[in-house]
């Protein structure tokens, strides 16, 4: 059996849009050799960490690609002192070595969590880990700003040329932290050049020139987005739509 070297961390999230761009922060090693090495966790928040959010998701981020059938409710989960958490598990597939655990509700307040990951997780070349791996946080009180609507929505078709995009957020944010560098809109690899203005807990993307027909943009607000007392949106939070004729 071979080493099976995965990165873990532990990240304030709400809903999916986890960003699969984040650099790895916590390096785990779980044996399944003679070979072992041990590298101190950087979390955030670390195994043991304290004053986690509530509206978090924990997020696994392997050191190679996963076979992501084997990573399901009963080889990722979580629990606390009553029991399992009830939740959804989501994969990049943009990256294939991360996966998502968000829990329906917010998470208790001041309340120890357990994560594992067990050895019924398989790489892509469906190499098993060894053993279970475990770490645990602490809960908070803080609630993390979030995107609660957009427009146009996800997934939208027909859309107008002449649009513009916009999303709300669920609190009061810093107008200095939405800008074209953490509102940005992209047809592929290409970026959309335009003004961002926020007004009234929603920010809005103003396209320089019409948007192409027929065509898929990506809109992404960044964890550079920050709410009056300086937290970020937990994640990289993005969504699609399609231009008309």
């Amino acid at each position: 059996m071979i080493l099976i070297l995965f990165v873990l961390s532990v990240v304030a999230l709400f809903g999916y849009g986890a960003d699969c761009s984040k650099s790895d922060r916590d390096t785990v090693t779980i044996a399944g050799s003679s070979a072992v090495q041990a590298v101190a966790p950087t979390t955030i928040p670390a195994n043991g960490g304290i004053n986690a959010p509530l509206n978090g998701i924990i997020t696994a981020n392997f050191s190679q690609n996963m076979n992501y059938d084997t990573i399901n409710f009963s080889s990722y989960m979580l629990r606390d002192a009553a029991g399992y958490v009830n939740g959804t598990i989501k994969n990049c597939t943009m990256c294939y070595k991360k996966s998502f655990f968000t829990p329906s509700a917010n998470l208790s307040p001041n309340t120890t969590y357990t994560c594992t990951v067990t050895s019924a997780c398989k790489d892509a070349s469906n190499v098993a880990f060894a053993a279970n791996y475990s770490w645990s946080f602490t809960t908070g009180t803080t609630i993390l700003p979030t995107v609660v609507s957009v427009s146009p929505t996800n997934n939208s078709i027909g859309i107008p040329l002449d649009s513009v995009i916009t999303a709300t957020f669920s609190e009061a944010m810093d107008p200095a932290t939405i800008s074209t560098t953490t509102f940005t809109l992209a047809a592929g690899m290409i970026s959309k050049t335009g003004t961002v203005t926020y007004a009234a807990q929603t920010a809005t993307f103003t396209p320089s020139t019409p948007l192409a027909a027929n065509t898929q943009y990506t809109v992404t607000v960044t964890t550079g987005a920050k709410n009056t007392l300086g937290d970020p949106i937990p994640a990289n939070y993005s969504w699609k739509f399609t231009t008309g004729n």
